[in-house]
């Protein structure tokens, strides 16, 4: 999973807890050290209940890091 990215690695983890069914988000939370947070918010946009972002783009804008010219 290092090679995925956060969007990536999120839907997967989402698709594994989806696979297992119940107590599926806390076996992949463990596993993977990814919060349920994390994983739930992969289901949502697996069964479409949240609106999938620009997947051009892996976070959202405004997300990261600040430029230094910002930062100073």
């Amino acid at each position: 999973m290092p090679t995925l990215s956060e969007r990536s690695r999120r839907i997967y983890a989402a698709t594994e807890a989806e696979v297992l069914g119940h107590g599926g988000i806390g076996v992949v939370s463990q596993v993977s050290r990814m919060a349920r947070s994390t994983i739930s918010r992969g289901l949502q946009e697996l069964r479409g209940e949240m609106p999938s972002a620009d997947k051009s783009r892996i976070r959202r804008p405004g997300a990261g890091r600040k430029s230094l010219g910002k930062k100073d």
